[in-house]
Formats: structure tokens, C-alpha cells, sequence
């Protein structure tokens, strides 16, 4: 152990004064070391051999500060942890940003489609609203109320037939008021769900 520390010694008192050669030495000792400690901490092999590009990129931007009575391996492992740390820092705020702005779209696409939908609803009930008195009355019953052809012939004392005809009238009728498709939609699914 102690003939590392004096080989680290002379390496990094050399790499200090800017030795290029010295600098190689000591990537080839702990570059794979340095791998294999990023490895277990980062998604990607990609992703690490990155990180050690980057720490011995630091240490070479760095070698004039670099402390000779300071281990190297301690020093670079330093240098790789706080890069972990970095890198796990900067990929949650990414994920929080983009989950914010999911969030953001989803609730203003909520709220659109909600308005959107009021509208809709609107224009239905203002056609709906035109409609002679008694040709309402029976559509009412019918859509909303969901009382059957017979029941509402029954409690307005007119015959089936007068009722079928008021709800065929009816329809044509909010058909020709109503030519957005979008709105079609949603009025074809009140004529034929309630």
C-alpha cells in the first residue's frame, strides 16, 4: 500500500507541474477502478465512462490546486461522487419539469375539453329550446326524463303515434340546426342514450 502511495506521490507531484505523461499514468491506474464504481451507481455504461471522462477532465483543469499530502484515490472518488450527485440533481429536475409540464398540458386540455363540451351542450339546449312548446314537452320526456313512447302518450293523453311523430320532427329539426360534427356527436349520443 505505501509503494502506491509514494507511485501516486511522484505522478501527481509531476502531474502538478503539468506532465502529460504522468496525467495518462494515472488514468490507466483508475480509470477502470473509476468505471466500475460509476457503473454501479449510474442507468448506462455510456453514462459512466462519461463521468469518468469528466472527473479526470477536472483533475487535469485542477492540477495546479492538487494536494500532495491528499490521497489521489480519495481525491478522484470525491470528484466521481459529486458528479453522481450532479447528475441524479439535474435528472430529477428534468423529470419534475417534464412531469409539471404533463400535468400543466393534461389540466388545460381537461379544462378546454370541459368548456368545449359546455359549449356544446349549450348550443344543444338553445335548438332544443326552439322547439315548438308541445313538441318539447314530449322530446323532454323522452330524452331526459326517459319515459317511453307509451308512457308519455299515456300521461299527456295523446296517442303513440302523435308522440312518435313530435320526436321524428323533433330530430330533423336539431339535426338542421346543429351541422358542427363535434356537436353532432354529442347530440346523437343525447337522442339515443337517455
Amino acid at each position: 500500500m505505501k509503494k502506491n502511495v509514494s507511485a501516486d506521490f511522484e505522478l501527481v507531484k509531476d502531474l502538478k507541474k503539468g506532465d502529460v505523461l504522468a496525467f495518462e499514468k494515472l488514468f490507466s491506474k483508475y480509470s477502470r477502478k473509476l468505471l466500475y464504481f460509476a457503473k454501479g451507481y449510474l442507468e448506462s455504461e455510456e453514462d459512466a465512462k462519461g463521468m469518468v471522462q469528466d472527473v479526470f477532465m477536472k483533475v487535469w483543469e485542477n492540477r495546479g490546486n492538487l494536494k500532495l499530502d491528499q490521497s489521489f484515490n480519495a481525491y478522484l472518488f470525491t470528484i466521481a461522487f459529486n458528479f453522481i450527485r450532479m447528475y441524479y440533481r439535474k435528472k430529477y429536475r428534468e423529470e419534475r419539469r417534464i412531469k409539471e409540464y404533463h400535468y400543466a398540458a393534461k389540466d388545460e386540455y381537461e379544462i378546454d375539453s370541459e368548456i368545449e363540451y359546455d359549449n356544446m351542450v349549450e348550443i344543444i339546449d338553445n335548438a332544443i329550446e326552439q322547439l315548438p312548446e308541445k313538441r318539447r314537452l314530449i322530446f323532454r320526456l323522452s330524452r331526459q326524463e326517459g319515459l317511453s313512447n307509451d308512457e308519455i302518450a299515456n300521461k299527456l293523453g295523446i296517442s303513440k303515434k302523435t308522440v312518435e311523430n313530435q320526436i321524428t320532427h323533433a330530430i330533423k329539426f336539431l339535426r338542421t340546426k346543429i351541422q358542427d360534427k363535434s356537436i353532432a356527436i354529442i347530440l346523437l349520443f343525447y337522442l339515443f342514450c337517455f
